[in-house]
């Protein structure tokens, strides 16, 4: 019987199943919810934020429209421009006052047209004191357009700092002569961006165009945070840092003032989204655990019901097997596994009384299969020598004649060869022929040729009448055998196999002819000589010995190779018709069934001793020759 190959734990299967098909798509399951919610969580914060933009652009572009009315409406007034050209501050404070509070400017700063200070007011009318004049490079470019935009970064103190957004724009008087300048200023400073946050419900952070952060409404900590490894350039692009341990999530838009380019990121914080986030986690894991309270609960019932009777069962069994003895097992479940106890209960019984009946049957079978053996191998026997003969026989004649014209012509070739070298020799005037046609080494290399030829022609010889003794007739009648002369034969046959690989030590001693039917005896060399060959692919040594025992009156046969050996197991069925050890295709296993019948029938026995991977010896022993 094949051996089986090793068996999984029905427990450990059911175990390992509850784990793949439950608690694995389970856990997959969760981890999608998670990360969904997740994904979901800051979509929603993406889209809050992304309104928190579209609010604060608005604020933004409401400023700049009144910034731009303002400066429109004062460039037109009369009275703001004769009280520029005569240079009467109070006056031109008086007329500007209505002005700022109509429009809601934070600061003004008013410039002579040689780009001096002249008025600096806020929008509480309060002078200031120590303002800078019009730089020259923002008064040429006035020359050529009417208005342009400022952008100043400034430190407040140590700990405060502010970006100022200005509009400057040129005042023309009579023959549209520059007059002067004012610039409308927007200080958005940290009192200006707690007013944004209150008014839109989120974080304001400033940044330059390199990610950089400038100002903004979190703590102090993200003032020295630079953020340019991180920060995503381009409209709405989404980012998150934390700050004191606090996650925050923001969107960052482009924002220009001017030739300035800077970001404003808009965000709020993550802690109620995160805490949210770790609640469902939580919920999650007391599921799954409570799951798998369940399922531990379900495989405890489950091999408790199934799985120790079916343990039982193979326990069982495999005692009945080893005992062949009946086996019985409790039956102590209330489902369907109580029918298959019972069963096995009843099959148990019923298969000893069957070993007992198949025993005396067995006897029975084994009798006639000896007698059927002993006819097979004759018939099996009988039928391959015939064809065997046949075939040897035809193969011989056809080869005797084309060898035998070979081998007769030797001589005449090598006669007629050195006539002509003598010939040669003895013709004058031919010197430069024979040097162009290396006459020399013809002469030197033709009986080489001939000696190889005729060697050549021997071994075929040789062969042919190998052949011719291994088919002789009379093949059903015993005769007279002398056996180191037809082991010697069998070996020429098996040339090709031996050749090159095989080293063959002989031991031939004098021993006594044996009565024996030739062409069965050669049979019996060949199987045994072919199987030894066979045993040693990669080469090897073959040993053949023969001695007379002389108080058994018997002759010794031994052939031993150092081959791959041959199991003990084995060793009792190699004799046994159509067993064999080799690979499908390659043997038929009637080889030693057939020389073990070959043997019997002439009175004698066969031995074999092996070893695995050391080597197998088989000796035969056959009655001397009587007359």
């Amino acid at each position: 019987m094949a051996s089986r190959s090793k068996r999984q734990s029905l427990r450990r299967l059911v175990f390992t199943w509850f784990f793949l098909f439950t608690l694995v798509p389970l856990f997959v399951l969760a981890f999608v919810v998670q990360k969904q919610y997740q994904k979901s969580i800051n979509l929603q914060i993406k889209d809050r934020l992304t309104i928190h933009v579209r609010e604060l652009e608005g604020l933004f572009g409401q400023d700049r429209r009144e910034m731009e009315e303002f400066l429109q409406n004062s460039v037109q007034d009369k009275s703001l421009i004769y009280y520029l050209s005569t240079r009467e501050p109070e006056a031109l404070k008086a007329t500007l006052s209505d002005k700022i509070q109509r429009y809601g400017q934070k600061e003004v700063k008013v410039y002579t047209h040689a780009g001096q200070a002249f008025v600096h007011f806020n929008k509480s009318y309060q002078s200031i004191h120590g303002q800078l004049d019009l730089p020259y490079h923002l008064r040429e470019k006035l020359e050529n357009q009417s208005n342009i935009n400022r952008v100043i970064f400034q430190k407040r103190g140590k700990s405060e700092n502010v970006l100022t957004l200005s509009i400057i724009q040129k005042i023309l008087g009579v023959q549209q002569r520059t007059v002067g300048y004012i610039e409308t200023v927007l200080p958005v400073d940290l009192r200006f961006l707690a007013k944004m946050n209150t008014a839109i419900g989120a974080e304001i952070v400033f940044f330059d165009s390199n990610g950089k952060v400038l100002l903004g409404t979190l703590p102090r900590s993200i003032d020295r945070m630079n953020l340019s490894d991180r920060f995503l350039r381009g409209q709405n692009s989404f980012f998150e840092f934390s700050v004191s341990e606090i996650p925050y999530a923001f969107i960052s838009t482009a924002m220009s003032w001017g030739d300035t380019d800077f970001l404003i990121g808009v965000g709020s914080s993550k802690e109620a989204a995160e805490i949210s986030i770790r609640k469902v986690n939580y919920m999650i894991i007391f599921t799954f655990l409570s799951f798998l309270v369940f399922l531990s609960v379900m495989s405890f019932y489950f091999v408790r019901e199934v799985i120790s009777p079916i343990e039982a069962l193979i326990k069982a069994s495999k005692r009945l097997k080893e005992t062949r003895e009946a086996a019985y097992i409790p039956n102590k479940s209330q489902t369907e596994i109580a029918d298959l106890v019972d069963s096995f209960n009843e099959m148990s019984l019923q298969i000893v009384e069957s070993d007992q009946k198949m025993k005396k049957q067995l006897e029975l079978l084994e009798q006639a299969s000896s007698k059927i053996k002993k006819t097979q191998n004759q018939l099996v026997q009988t039928a391959k020598l015939a064809s065997l003969g046949e075939l040897v026989a035809g193969i011989a004649h056809e080869l005797n004649n084309p060898i035998g014209f070979i081998y007769s012509n030797i001589g005449h070739l090598k006669e007629y060869s050195n006539t002509l070298f003598k010939l040669i020799d003895k013709i004058d005037g031919i010197e430069e022929l024979k040097k162009d046609e290396d006459y020399d080494y013809i002469k030197k290399d033709l009986p080489r040729l001939i000696q190889s030829c005729e060697e050549g022609s021997n071994r075929a010889k040789d062969i042919v009448l190998g052949l011719r003794n291994f088919s002789r007739a009379d093949e059903e009648q015993t005769q007279p055998f002398e056996v180191n002369q037809g082991i010697e034969s069998t070996l020429r046959l098996l040339g090709g196999e031996i050749k090159n690989k095989i080293e063959v030590k002989k031991d031939y001693k004098e021993v006594p002819m044996i009565n024996c039917n030739i062409n069965q005896m050669k049979q019996v060399f060949m199987n045994i000589l072919n199987n030894a060959c066979q045993a040693m692919p990669d080469g090897g040594t073959l040993k053949i010995g023969t001695e007379f025992i002389s108080d058994q009156k018997e002759i010794c046969i031994k052939m031993s190779d150092t081959g791959t050996g041959i199991e003990k197991d084995n060793l009792e069925k190699i004799f046994d018709p159509f067993y064999t050890t080799k690979s499908v295709g390659e043997g038929t296993g009637l080889g030693l069934s057939i020389s073990y019948g070959i043997i019997k029938s002439h009175g004698g026995h066969i031995d074999v001793e092996s070893e695995i991977g050391v080597g197998t010896e088989f000796k035969i022993y056959l009655p001397i020759y009587r007359e």
